[in-house]
């Protein structure tokens, strides 16, 4: 008989496998940015290699098994 294993939900997140324990998918970006406790004050977020404009972050759907690149934008002269 086979083995029945139950995977958790995970992301790869900046290059590392995470498991993200959230009671709904699929997330938005401003609710991943929520999980991982990041200000989304000047951010830019890639998934899947797309950059995902802010004005679309509340209705683009993340999935478990996303890459995603979460960058912090710093101005300086």
């Amino acid at each position: 008989m086979a083995e029945l294993t139950l995977e958790k939900p995970y992301l790869v997140i900046n290059g590392e496998t995470r498991d993200v324990s959230t009671p709904h998918w699929p997330l938005n970006p401003l609710e991943l940015l929520e999980i991982l406790g990041v200000e989304a004050g000047r951010v830019v977020m890639e998934i899947n290699g797309a950059v995902v404009r802010r004005q679309n972050w509340s209705s683009h759907a993340i999935q478990p098994g996303d890459k995603i690149e979460v960058v912090n934008v710093v101005g300086g002269g």
